[in-house]
């Protein structure tokens, strides 16, 4: 059962670019009270990316309250028709937070009634778990043997040893819809071992384009195919 050490969640929910408050977001009081509703210690503008004209408001190391917990809100990018937030937190803290942010940015203008519309939401988890997968079970037995018997050998200094560990392993993930009204942007599948971690540990990276719940399913999926397998056993 895979052990989870710490969650992120990334949302990112597009909108009308009619939604957002953008003009009055901008003005020098309303960002400050952003920054002191969710105590941001670093709020600003800065160009978005590929756009030259339109700016991003961009708010780092904040956080959010909800249900008596105190929830670390690690950055928030809010673009005209866009807003994107990194809590660490579950996917049902993130979505709290955003719905919250949505009640704030209807209150800069008094004068809309209408809702904010959005086109679509979309969530990452970034998790770093242990696992009952040792991370040499990740290669094929051709790969291994390669490393092995071919590539560290030839790897050796005069004066030191090579040893070969798997650092990094991921993914791109495209989506492609029915629709021409919008595009998803590509997204990571990451399951990798913890940068500084021991390989005994089993401590993996994780990274998904899904919801916490769904980032779980996938992991003890993984670790049910690894776990069965002869490769797997022997690393134990």
């Amino acid at each position: 059962m895979p052990e989870v050490k710490q969650v992120f969640t990334i949302v990112r929910r597009l909108y009308s670019p009619v939604s957002v408050p953008w003009n009055e977001l901008l003005l020098s009081t309303n960002l400050g009270r952003l920054g002191e509703t969710y105590k941001f210690k670093e709020i600003g503008q800065v160009a978005a990316d590929g756009l030259d004209a339109a700016t991003a408001v961009v708010a780092k190391s904040g956080e959010f309250s909800v249900s008596d917990t105190v929830l670390p809100v690690v950055q928030l990018a809010i673009q005209p028709n866009l807003v994107e937030a990194q809590l660490a937190t579950e996917t049902e803290g993130a979505d709290a937070f955003l719905r919250d942010l949505e009640r704030f940015l209807k209150g800069l203008d008094p004068n809309k009634n209408a809702e904010l519309q959005p086109y679509t939401t979309t969530h990452q988890t970034i998790a770093i778990v242990k696992l009952q997968v040792p991370f040499e079970a990740l290669l094929s037995d051709r790969l291994r043997e390669f490393l092995a018997k071919k590539a560290q050998p030839m790897l050796k200094l005069p004066d030191a040893e090579a040893h070969i560990r798997l650092t990094h392993l991921n993914w791109q993930v495209t989506f492609q819809t029915d629709s021409n009204d919008y595009i998803y942007q590509p997204k990571a599948l990451a399951l990798e071992p913890r940068a500084g971690s021991k390989p005994s540990d089993n401590l993996y990276y994780t990274h998904s384009p899904t919801d916490f719940a769904t980032h779980m399913k996938l992991l003890q999926e993984f670790e049910a195919t690894f776990v069965s397998s002869p490769v797997a056993k022997a690393g134990r």
